[in-house]
């Protein structure tokens, strides 16, 4: 599949509106909480979000690397529906 340059910036934008960059919280003498930075980024499916939509739109395949997990057919659904809403499938 190729995008024309509408496309690529439209998909772009949306797929930018799902990453989420998680941030490093600190403890209140300032180091890093390291436990809290765990959870937070085991709830994280930014790459798993962004390879799938890319997979459902033939550029990639949807494989992922530990600790990144493949997503449950509800989330693969709705990335769907979006793409589909986005005129892009």
């Amino acid at each position: 599949m190729s995008l024309t340059p509408a496309v690529a910036k439209t998909l772009r934008q949306a797929l930018a509106t799902v990453v989420v960059v998680p941030v490093t919280p600190l403890l209140a003498d300032g180091n890093p909480d390291w436990a809290a930075y765990t959870t937070l980024t085991r709830r994280a499916d930014n790459v798993s979000v962004v390879k799938e939509a890319l997979a459902q739109l033939g550029l990639c395949r949807a494989d992922v690397r530990p600790p990144s997990r493949l997503l449950p057919d509800p989330v693969k659904q709705e990335i769907s529906a979006m793409l589909t809403s986005w005129g892009l499938a």
